[in-house]
């Protein structure tokens, strides 16, 4: 009995700490655009809200938002309308997120340092 608990409480903290686990600082492989190689950097906070980097050929592009996480879909909003949703995989410290408007997947590594 007293293994039945504690399994149900590990499954139950795993549970809870998904939507928790893409909390953090990611930075992408390099990949290429409309504006050359771009490596993108996606801060998101636990709050709900989100920052990105794009360091492109072209220069650097930054946005700022919200997001919600539903299931292992991920919404990025500006002032309210959805700008992408991808399907997100976490595999420990990598996230891969598969834009399915553009057939694009793109592997995002955790930082060691804090988000900016």
């Amino acid at each position: 009995m007293r293994n039945l608990v504690l399994i149900t409480v590990l499954l139950l903290l795993g549970c809870a700490g998904r939507h928790d686990g893409i909390v953090g600082h990611w930075k992408s492989d390099p990949h290429p655009t409309q504006l050359g190689m771009s490596t993108e950097e996606l801060c998101l906070r636990s709050d709900g809200t989100y920052s990105t980097r794009a360091t492109t050929q072209a220069g650097r592009l930054r946005t700022r938002g919200r997001y919600e996480l539903r299931g292992n879909s991920l919404r990025f909003l500006v002032k309210d309308s959805v700008v992408e949703e991808d399907e997100i995989e976490l595999r420990g410290d990598t996230l891969i997120t598969h834009d399915n408007g553009n057939a694009l997947t793109l592997h995002y590594h955790r930082q060691r340092w804090p988000c900016w």
